[in-house]
Order: structure tokens, then C-alpha cells, then sequence
């Protein structure tokens, strides 16, 4: 009979006796038994990947809770009405969001203009950055 030389018994001098091995956080949870037992047996990546998912959830929720996920514009009758003379620029960029062109600069007179399609709404900001003049096209 010829034996391979790929294995061999382990080294006598070599093997830590299990009780004069030292312990672990691990080792106690595998001991307890029951729900304990079962979480410390999964491998470390299970949780990385139930982090992930959590995570991608949670982003989800946030992009629809906060608007990304509609597209609906805000260049609208109800919110062109809502501009009003006098309103500080940064009002206006409440209702309506950042300008798709701005014509002029500070501290002259500004025209911003909103466009979504065939609407557009065009406001006029003076030297004090509140609204002098507003007017639309193609909204409802």
C-alpha cells in the first residue's frame, strides 16, 4: 500500500488542546444555543448585504418622500400666481426652483426665466433682489 505524501497526521507539538485554546466572543455565543447560535453562524457578509438593502430602501423612500420621483413641473398657473411684486428672489426660487436663464447681473436688474415645453414664466428682480414685474406664457 502506498500512502500520498500530500497529508499528513498533525503535528503533536503543533495542536492547541480546545481547552487551553483562548475564547473568543464567538465561541460564547455558539454556546448559548437558540437565536444566538443561529446569528453567529451566518457569515459576515449577511450583514453587509442586509445593510445594503436597508440602505437602498431607505434612499428610495427618500427620492419619492421629497419629489424625485414624479415628474410634475412647477411651472404652473396655481404657482405663478403666487409670485408676487415685492417677493425676495430667493421666494421665488422656493415656489419655482432655479431659473433655466438668467439674463443681467447684480445689482442691475435680472430677468430669470422658467421654462418647461411651451410654458414659461419670466421674472423681473431689481437692484434690491425683489421682484419688480412677472409674466407667463402657455399656462393654464
Amino acid at each position: 500500500t502506498t500512502f500520498s505524501t500530500r497529508w499528513s497526521a498533525p503535528d503533536p507539538e503543533r495542536v492547541i488542546p480546545s481547552h487551553r485554546r483562548p475564547r473568543s466572543p464567538h465561541d460564547a455565543w455558539a454556546e448559548k444555543g437558540g437565536q444566538a447560535n443561529r446569528i453567529a453562524r451566518r457569515p459576515p457578509l449577511f450583514h453587509v448585504v442586509k445593510l445594503l438593502q436597508w440602505v437602498l430602501v431607505l434612499s428610495v423612500v427618500f427620492v419619492v418622500g421629497c419629489g424625485g420621483g414624479g415628474s410634475g413641473s412647477k411651472i404652473t398657473g396655481d404657482n405663478y400666481l403666487k409670485i408676487k411684486n415685492g417677493m425676495n428672489h430667493s421666494q421665488v426660487t422656493v415656489i419655482l426652483g432655479q431659473p433655466t436663464e438668467k439674463e443681467g447681473e447684480y445689482p442691475l436688474p435680472r430677468i430669470w426665466t422658467w421654462k418647461d415645453g411651451s410654458k414659461e414664466i419670466t421674472v423681473v428682480i431689481d437692484g434690491n433682489g425683489s421682484v419688480d414685474a412677472s409674466t407667463q406664457k402657455g399656462l393654464d
